[in-house]
């Protein structure tokens, strides 16, 4: 059952009642066929997400953890992983092959989205306490001794790729965003950008490959979705 004080409740989410009513139904639906086929998620399955989730962003999962409990959302993302997995066990993994060719064709046609500079200068900013680095962002003129800054001249063959590719999609003379290290937070302004290149295939096939399979997760899903309503009974009471 879905009540009224379900539907308002996610109104003021979504600002919208049909809306409303569609992702509750949906949610419902979904709930039914994950205990229909008995699945279920253990901490270890979480654990191993976090874990892939946080050398992807080259983190350990320690690192990782203590990033989600400062910022207070270790437990929103546990409960968050945990649905993720659900749903890809409900989905068919033969719609979500992807093939070599698919990430070279999509490297080919969006190649624009891997340009980087060989040379970016600018201030970095350091610190363990991230909410200086946003004060900063708000006044750069702010100052505080936990704060390191230093200008830097970023050059792509001493650089880490990623960083670079970051850095890159920043206009000048704007802050990046606020970035997680391994012992410390940094922020960069940007003030001058040279050499455009573009990176290899190698480099981020893996990314193109995140991409791809996440598109094909989110149409998998919306197929299935579709699927279950289109089965489903669904009436309206209480009239």
């Amino acid at each position: 059952p879905i009540t009224s004080y379900d539907i308002e409740k996610t109104i003021k989410i979504v600002g919208d009642k049909e809306k409303a009513i569609e992702i509750l139904i949906s949610d419902a639906l979904i709930k039914a066929e994950i205990k229909k086929r008995g699945i279920y998620i253990d901490n270890f399955d979480i654990e191993s997400k976090m874990e892939e989730i946080a050398k992807n962003n080259n983190m350990s999962l320690f690192q990782f953890k203590n990033y989600l409990l400062e910022n207070g959302k270790f437990e929103e993302f546990k409960e968050k992983i945990q649905k993720q997995l659900e749903i890809e066990k409900l989905l068919n993994p033969a719609d979500l092959r992807v093939s070599e060719n698919d990430i070279k064709d999509y490297y080919k046609t969006h190649k624009k989205e891997f340009k980087i500079f060989q040379v970016i200068k600018g201030i970095s900013y350091s610190s363990t306490n991230k909410q200086l680095l946003l004060e900063i962002r708000k006044n750069p003129m702010f100052s505080n001794l936990d704060v390191k800054s230093e200008d830097v001249v970023l050059e792509s063959n001493s650089t880490n790729p990623k960083l670079m590719e970051i850095l890159s999609k920043i206009p000048n003379s704007q802050f990046s965003p606020i970035l997680p290290f391994p012992k410390e937070y940094k922020m960069f302004f940007i003030s001058e950008k040279s050499g455009e290149s573009y990176l290899p295939l190698k480099l981020v096939s893996g990314q193109i490959f995140q991409k791809l399979l996440t598109e094909k997760k989110e149409l998998a899903f919306k197929n299935l979705k579709e699927r279950l309503k289109s089965k489903a009974k669904i009436r309206e009471i209480g009239k």
